[in-house]
């Protein structure tokens, strides 16, 4: 027994070091940028690394706020991937319901053809976007972005939304139909009340896309308002001059609060949601 209890001690400890370590990994960079980001520029570029600044200085948030459109460049991103997420949340639950839900001719040809575009690099859809918003004048526009990023995570969300669907017992749906519920009352009143964890999560995985989303925004924009956060640090690098570490220190800061406290405020849902939509009963 006693031989028992130690190699479960062991293993427990074994998991609980790899857990530790992972952490690190993780939390490391954010640490790392966050302290640079109050650094003076001396212990920036001292060697050995200072771990832990000695002098703080908040001049490089002064400077970004006073020196460059930073605010303006935040708004942009939040519109865009609140735009984003609203758009695709309104397309992608109809759809996955449809495709949960009813028998029809040619559902596994669209369910198949939704997880095949979803391995295809988003990346690769970048120019016909490009080309067709051109034809239409949807360019350096925040919409034109906005719906870019919405076909992009649209068929992503689709499929996670067919298995919250999927999970919930036929039995639910059938008394909503005995007592009167129709096909739409059946999808507004009563499923899409019940995956409300999944719809959190989905709509939080957008968010970080849409948030973080680099290559379209750098296509289809072409005027210094219009730009997004990403595209502003990637502006700020320049050849044949100093890179400004503490700046894009500073902003890459400002650029992780909202994934941060979006993730921190709907951790529950995360978890709820992804365990709904793991499991086939």
């Amino acid at each position: 027994m006693n031989k028992y209890r130690a190699k479960k001690m062991f293993w427990t400890g074994m998991a609980i070091l790899v857990a530790a370590i992972f952490t690190l990994y993780f939390l490391f960079p954010i640490y790392w940028t966050f302290t640079t980001s109050i650094k003076e520029r001396s212990q920036i570029f001292q060697l050995p690394p200072a771990w832990i600044p000695t002098k703080i200085t908040m001049q490089y948030y002064v400077d970004i706020f006073t020196n460059t459109n930073v605010g303006r460049y935040f708004l942009n991103s939040m519109f865009i991937a609140c735009l984003a997420v609203a758009g695709t949340m309104f397309l992608a639950l109809p759809a996955a319901f449809g495709l949960s839900i009813f028998r029809f001719r040619g559902k596994k040809l669209i369910s198949d053809g939704i997880i095949t575009i979803r391995m295809v690099p988003a990346l690769l859809f970048t120019i016909p976007y490009f080309v067709i918003f051109l034809k239409v004048g949807l360019t350096d526009k925040l919409t034109g972005i906005a719906l870019c990023h919405i076909a992009v995570n649209l068929p992503f969300a689709i499929w996670l939304f067919i298995n919250y669907f999927k999970e919930l017992p036929a039995t639910i749906y059938e008394a909503a139909l005995i007592d009167g519920c129709n096909n739409f009352s059946l999808f507004s009143k009563v499923a899409v009340k019940l995956v409300t964890p999944g719809i959190v999560t989905v709509g939080i995985l957008v968010f970080i896309n849409s948030w973080n989303e680099f290559s379209m925004a750098l296509t289809m924009v072409f005027s210094d308002e219009k730009k997004t956060l990403p595209i502003a640090i990637s502006s700020m690098i320049q050849y044949n001059t100093d890179i400004p570490y503490g700046t894009l220190s500073a902003i890459g800061m400002i650029v992780m609060i909202p994934a941060i406290l979006t993730s921190l405020f709907a951790q529950k849902f995360i978890v709820d949601g992804i365990t709904a939509g793991a499991v086939k009963g």
